[in-house]
């Protein structure tokens, strides 16, 4: 019985362990790689799993504090910036990591999208 008890707890010790020992936005984002990878195929996996630090890192900041951080975007589609994650030419379909702004030009928020779902 105690045995049972322990095997359906221990999942839930691990992921308590693992929220509050995870790796800070410093440990998990590298700006030099982020900026490297400039939208090429081979390098653009580098910056998949950046994006959650990311994405939780730039709320708030300025256009050009982003611009900072991450480079200059892969496009400008209206207002938004746009950084490419991870590109499937075969289905045309694409991860991004799109920056909307507010009217004063501060991230009003920042998502890991689907070019087929993001609208």
């Amino acid at each position: 019985m105690l045995y049972l008890a322990w095997k359906r707890l221990l999942p839930a010790l691990i992921a308590i362990v693992m929220l509050n020992t995870g790796p800070s936005m410093a440990e998990e984002f590298d700006p030099q790689a982020w900026r490297s990878a400039g939208g090429t195929k081979a390098s653009i996996r580098a910056r998949r799993d950046m994006v959650p630090a990311v994405v939780e890192g730039v709320t708030g900041l300025s256009r050009n504090e982003v611009h900072e951080i991450l480079g200059e975007p892969d496009e400008v589609l209206g207002e938004d910036d746009i950084w490419y994650v991870t590109r499937d030419v075969m289905f045309s379909e694409h991860r991004v990591l799109l920056i909307e702004y507010d009217e004063t030009g501060a991230v009003a928020r920042a998502r890991d999208v689907s070019t087929e779902t993001w609208r």
